[in-house]
């Protein structure tokens, strides 16, 4: 049986309602999102494909390889929530920090989200302070590479290899939490 598809994929049912087509299929409600409808291919996938820094980058560098970043540098215990930190973004797009900071119904959805990504998958929301100092320090060192270009350590992965190694990153620390 074919499933009907909305043609421009965000439908907006009612006041409380707006449902996105994600990646696998599913509908998603993301002003109140069923945990079991989060997926984490769909959140590696829609993260690997979205650009940092609203796309004014010298290259494509990905939010995933930027949560990846977040993950790595981040203490055992709060790596799944590093990884995480910018989960909400699969649904709901990247939206640089001086604009975000401005639209308050935006943050009340993302937390709306967070919230369920956390309950999903077992971390904290609100994020820790340790996550947000590890997230500001990435955010510079980013910034100096792919923004000003004055630094050159970090070399920007495809969308298909941050994809892969976000994953990679997921299962090992998810399989060490369960």
């Amino acid at each position: 049986m074919k499933r009907k598809v909305d043609l421009w994929a965000y439908k907006k049912d009612d006041d409380n309602s707006i449902t996105i087509m994600i990646r696998s299929g599913v509908m998603l409600n993301i002003l109140d999102p069923d945990p079991d409808k989060l997926l984490i291919e769909d959140i590696a996938h829609a993260l690997s494909m979205q650009c940092r820094f609203a796309g004014h980058t010298k290259e494509f560098y990905s939010v995933a390889q930027h949560s990846l970043l977040c993950s790595i540098e981040a203490p055992a215990k709060l790596k799944l929530e590093a990884l995480l930190h910018d989960a909400s973004e699969a649904y709901i797009q990247d939206i640089a920090r001086p604009l975000k900071n401005k639209l308050k119904e935006y943050k009340l959805i993302e937390s709306t989200i967070m919230t369920a990504i956390a309950k999903k998958f077992g971390f904290n929301w609100p994020l820790s302070k340790k996550i947000k100092a590890i997230d500001d320090k990435i955010l510079k060192i980013e910034f100096n590479n792919f923004i000003l270009d004055r630094e050159k350590t970090l070399k920007s992965m495809t969308p298909h290899t941050a994809k892969i190694a976000f994953l990679k990153q997921f299962y090992n620390l998810y399989k060490c939490k369960n």
